[in-house]
C-alpha cells in the first residue's frame, strides 16, 4: 500500500510525547512491513533534527506552517502539497493522527483516498482536563473556547467523514459516541502497543528512585505529586524523586521543590531522546502518573509497565483499562496530595508488594499491549480500506 500519514507533529518536533511516538511506531511498522508510507507534518522548529528516513518512509515538513500545532493555515496547506503529491503518485489510503487529515478530509471522495482515523482524546475530554486542572486561570477559558471552535468548525462535520475511526481506548470510543453526531457505532479499539524487546528489566525492590515520565504539565498532575512526596521525604529519606520530561511549568515546578526544602531530593532532567528512557524506567522503583487528564492510554504508563515497575495512578480514561488495583499497582479515586501520598508511602514501604506488582505489569503487557498485535490490526484496518476502495 502507498499510504498518506498526517499528524501536527513527530518526535523530531518536540522530544516524543506518546501521541508522537505512536505515530513514530506505526509508519515505520507499516514501512517495515513493506508499505510505502509518507508522513505530511508541520514544519520543524529551529535547529530540529529531521526524523530518520528508512527505506519506505519519507516524511513532508510543511513550510509556514506552525510546528506542532493546528495553527498556520496547516488543514489548507497541508491538503495542496498532499494534492500535489497524490496527483503524481496515487496513495491508496490516509492514516491520520488525531486531527492531522482534516484539510484532506473537506475533499469528496473522488478525490482523495480512504482515511482511517487514529483519535487518542476528544475535545470534550480536552475542555475538561482544563478545568479540572486549573478552573481559574484564564488560559483555561481560552482552552474552552478553542475547544467549542475545533469540535464544532472541525471534528464533528469531519471525524464523520472518515472512512474508519478507530480508539486507543475504551473511554475514548465512549466519549466519541457521545460528542460526534453521525458516527458509525461500534467504533472499534485498537490499543496502544509496546515492543517489548526495547526495555530493560528493572529492580523496583531494591531501588530507591520514584519516577514520573512524560510532559511537566499542570494537567499531569506533577504539583501534586511534588506536594506528596515532600509530605514524605522525612520518612523514606533514602529515596528521590525523578521527573524526566519538559513542560511549561518545570521552572514553576523547581522553584516550588526549593520552597518546599527538597531541592536537593529531586532531580529535574527535562526532556531526553526516547531511546534513552529505557534506562530511566530501568533505575526506578516506582512509576508515577497522578493524571488529571482524560488520558486515551499512556505510553509511557505502558513503557513503565514493560520495564516491570508497579504503577501508581488514577482511574481515569484509559488508564483504568490497562491497571487493575493492587495487581499492577494502585489506582486512586481521585489525584490530591493526601490519595497520592497515602499510595504511595504504601509502596514504598513494601519492597515485596512492589516487586510483585511490578512482576504483575510486565505480564499484562506481555498478554494485552504488544506492539505486533496493534501494528497487526492498523495494518488489516488500512488493507481493508484499500481493497474496498480499489
Amino acid at each position: 500500500m502507498r499510504i498518506a500519514a498526517f499528524s501536527r507533529s513527530t518526535p523530531a518536533h518536540f522530544l516524543a510525547g506518546g501521541m508522537e511516538r505512536h505515530l513514530d511506531q506505526v509508519v515505520r511498522g507499516l514501512a517495515a512491513r513493506g508499505h510505502d508510507v509518507t508522513v505530511f507534518t508541520t514544519r520543524l522548529p529551529s535547529g530540529a533534527t529531521p526524523d530518520a528516513e528508512t527505506t519506505g518512509l519519507q516524511f513532508r515538513y510543511i513550510p509556514n506552517a506552525f510546528p506542532g500545532r493546528y495553527v498556520g493555515g496547516w488543514w489548507g496547506r497541508s491538503r495542496r502539497v498532499f494534492l500535489a503529491e497524490h496527483g503524481a503518485s496515487p496513495f491508496d489510503v490516509v492514516f491520520s493522527q488525531s486531527a492531522g487529515a482534516w484539510g484532506v478530509m473537506r475533499l469528496s471522495p473522488p478525490k482523495r483516498p480512504p482515511c482511517l482515523a487514529a483519535m487518542h482524546g476528544t475535545t470534550g475530554g480536552d475542555v475538561a482536563t482544563a478545568i479540572r486542572s486549573r478552573p481559574l486561570h484564564p488560559r483555561t477559558w481560552a482552552k474552552v473556547a478553542m475547544g467549542l471552535y475545533h469540535s464544532y468548525g472541525y471534528h464533528r462535520p469531519l471525524l464523520p467523514r472518515c472512512e474508519a475511526v478507530v480508539a486507543v481506548s475504551d473511554s475514548v470510543a465512549a466519549r466519541l459516541e457521545r460528542e460526534v453526531p453521525g458516527l458509525e457505532l461500534p467504533i472499534p479499539v485498537i490499543r496502544n502497543g509496546i515492543a517489548l524487546g526495547d526495555h530493560a528489566t528493572a529492580d523496583p525492590a531494591n531501588s530507591k528512585e520514584v519516577l514520573y515520565a512524560g510532559r511537566v504539565i499542570p494537567d499531569k498532575g506533577v504539583f501534586p505529586l511534588l506536594r506528596a512526596f515532600a509530605s514524605l521525604a522525612s520518612r523514606f529519606t533514602e529515596y528521590r524523586l525523578r521527573y524526566v520530561g519538559g513542560g511549561n511549568c518545570l521552572d514553576a515546578l523547581v522553584q516550588e521543590a526549593r520552597d518546599l526544602g527538597i531541592a536537593d531530593r529531586v532531580d529535574f532532567v527535562g526532556a531526553v531522546p526516547h531511546a534513552e528512557m529505557s534506562r530511566e524506567f530501568a533505575r526506578a522503583a516506582v512509576f508515577v502518573l497522578p493524571t488529571l487528564a482524560d488520558e486515551g492510554l499512556p505510553l509511557s504508563m505502558l513503557e513503565a509497565m514493560a520495564a516491570g515497575l508497579p504503577i501508581l495512578s488514577v482511574a481515569r480514561g484509559g488508564v483504568g483499562e490497562a491497571l487493575n488495583d493492587g495487581v499492577e499497582g494502585r489506582l486512586l479515586p481521585v489525584v490530591t496530595e493526601e490519595s497520592v501520598a497515602g499510595a504511595l508511602s504504601e509502596l514504598l514501604e513494601d519492597a515485596a508488594l512492589r516487586a510483585r506488582f511490578g512482576l504483575a505489569s510486565r505480564q499484562r503487557v506481555e498478554t494485552d499491549f504488544d506492539e505486533r498485535r496493534m501494528l497487526d490490526a492498523y495494518e488489516s484496518a488500512l488493507t481493508h480500506l484499500a481493497e474496498r476502495r480499489g
